[in-house]
This record gives C-alpha cells, structure tokens and sequence, in this order.
C-alpha cells in the first residue's frame, strides 16, 4: 500500500487532487481512523485507473489487433451461416410436409 500510495504524492501527478481527496474524506468521517479499509479501497481503485491510463499507445494497438482479428474470423463465419441458411432455405422449401 506504500508504495501505491508514493505513486500518487507527487504534485504534478493529474490524480494528486483525487488522492488527497480520498484521504481527506474518510479521516472526515470517522477520524479514530477505522475506516482504513474504505480508503485502502479507494487507493486501490485510484491506483487501477492510473495503471489503466498509463499505456495508451499500447491501448490502441491492442484495440485495432482484435479487431483485425474480429474480421479474419468474421469472414468464414458469415460464409458458413449463409450456406446453411441456403440449405435449410431449399430443404424446407422443396419439401413443406417435412414441417408436418
């Protein structure tokens, strides 16, 4: 936890404000400081959302390999339902007694 929180100490940091924020409001609520669960909670989301954000590059790359990726399986697959579709489109229409 320590070292989440020397992450987010620094002044130039853009969550500095949301960090400080998170401690000041549970030292608020209940200053016996036995809400150190919830804010070891918040750091932690506060910490997810920083480790999130901080490739972005990598974000995007990732983004447009599956959808690459989406296509190439897109393709065959259409490919395979029309022609099933098809099939079951003349079977049921060559024999309508089948249904009965």
């Amino acid at each position: 936890m320590v070292d989440i929180e020397k992450a987010f100490t620094h002044n130039n940091d853009k969550y500095f404000k949301e960090y400080w924020g998170i401690r000041e409001r549970y030292k608020k609520t209940n200053p016996s400081g036995q809400t150190e669960t919830e804010t070891q909670i918040g750091y932690l989301h506060l910490h997810y959302r920083y480790l999130d954000e901080l490739h972005p590059i990598s974000r995007v790359v990732v983004a447009v390999l599956y959808s690459i990726g989406f296509v190439c399986l897109l393709i065959p697959s259409a490919g395979v339902f029309w022609r099933v579709a098809l099939t079951l489109w003349q079977t049921l229409t060559q024999d309508i007694k089948m249904l009965f």
